[in-house]
């Protein structure tokens, strides 16, 4: 064998073995079709992981009970117990968080359709100018295709999906009362039961004054949240940045009683308003497709 030949077999063999090397790197390193496997999600110019699906998912809506548009937005007369102010602001006891109590409100939500109009606060500011105004459920930055789970004026305009990305929801009755749900629970159980409302996207932090077991949902990013405490007052909060953690939710559970409290969108998404002054301004001024409204 000459010289020649034998420095080109030992390059063939060289190539032979980089090839091989590179498949075997590519089928590992290749995304993996995982039943189950926990949603991303575009928000916020960029994919971010939510929740994990529950492990049952409640039968599909009956036909004929989503509706596409569930018409203009009605106010629902929320009973809180005992007394208070309308709007308390409690941030000065937390650092680097933005909470609100807001006793006996009427609540409103202005998403109605799969594909709301979005809004700025600012414009909200002006047309609801004596009430608190946060954002709420999240959407596809992308397709305008708001998230999870979606009832308005008692009507159902979206059904649980792992295809929505988002497995719960903070519900509003028509009586008053509130509640959070999973996916577990059927849009036509929550329909018989007079739900009016619900904000979907992420996941459920407090059931029935109980924290439940962390699960990814809240990083270091700004965050929104909305719940109940034991009386039925609404409670908004609004995370900064590096300022949520295990021991900050339970504090927040233990001081203010709550009995429920949902992930809602967060990022540039955050934004709060009360009485016309923005509290807490988006990160890049943008307007979102889901607004909760008390006054």
């Amino acid at each position: 064998m000459t010289a020649q030949r034998k420095n080109l077999l030992q390059i063939a063999g060289i190539v032979v073995v980089l090839a091989l090397l590179a498949l075997g790197l590519f089928f590992l390193m290749r995304p993996k079709a995982v039943t189950g496997a926990t949603p991303a999600y575009v928000s916020a110019n960029k994919t971010i992981q939510l929740a994990q699906t529950s492990t049952t998912i409640a039968a599909p809506a009956p036909a004929g009970l989503i509706v596409q548009d569930t018409g203009t937005p009605q106010w629902i007369q929320i009973k809180s117990k005992g007394s208070g102010r309308l709007f308390q602001d409690l941030s000065d006891n937390y650092y680097g968080l933005t909470i609100y109590r807001i006793h006996n409100p009427r609540i409103l939500k202005t998403a109605t359709t799969l594909y709301p109009d979005e809004k700025y606060l600012y414009d909200m500011e002006n047309q609801y100018p004596n009430a608190l105004i946060m954002n709420a459920s999240g959407w596809n930055m992308l397709t305008g295709q708001l998230a999870g789970f979606q009832i308005n004026n008692g009507k159902l305009f979206q059904d649980w999906d792992i295809t929505n990305h988002a497995t719960a929801a903070f519900v509003v009755y028509k009586n008053g009362t509130t509640g959070v749900v999973s996916d577990s629970t059927s849009a036509q159980s929550l329909i018989t039961n007079g739900a009016a409302q619900t904000y979907s996207f992420g996941s459920i932090l407090v059931k029935n004054g109980k924290i439940l077991p962390d699960d990814g949902t809240v990083n270091w990013e700004i965050h929104s949240f909305i719940g109940a405490d034991k009386n039925n007052n609404i409670i908004t909060i609004i995370s900064d940045t590096s300022s949520w953690n295990r021991s900050v939710l339970e504090q927040v559970t233990h001081d203010l009683h709550l009995e429920s409290l949902v992930v809602l969108d967060g990022g540039g998404s955050s934004q709060l308003a009360v009485r016309g002054n923005t509290i807490v301004p988006s990160q890049d001024d943008r307007p979102i497709a889901d607004f909760v409204v008390m006054k």
